[in-house]
């Protein structure tokens, strides 16, 4: 796992979450961010300690999807994505759609 690297001014760079979005890009901010609020909430010292791992890059990202309490929440998260979504009319639909393509573009 790549660890974290100075700057020329000394400030320790995160390494990227996931290789598909760069480190510091929009993408990467909102899953730290969406990491840093599950770390939070964790119902444990352990999950906590797995998602801290993971922001700094001691463990990779992938190794969430095999932990219990991840896919707990990240289930639950998906159950009230998809019940807020079924409340949208088609045209709030299509403007989230737009709009989350535009926020991935950007972060590219």
């Amino acid at each position: 796992m790549t660890s974290p690297s100075k700057t020329p001014d000394d400030r320790v760079e995160e390494p990227p979450l996931l290789g598909s979005f760069p480190a510091g890009s929009g993408p990467d901010r909102v899953l730290r961010d969406a990491l840093r609020a599950l770390r939070d909430a964790a119902p444990d010292e352990r999950t906590a300690a797995l998602y801290d791992d993971v922001l700094s890059g001691r463990r990779p990202a992938r190794e969430l999807l095999n932990d219990r309490a991840f896919g707990e929440s990240a289930m639950a998260g998906i159950r009230r994505v998809r019940q807020t979504r079924a409340l949208l009319t088609p045209e709030e639909q299509g403007r989230g759609n737009a709009e989350a393509s535009a926020f991935l573009e950007r972060g590219r």
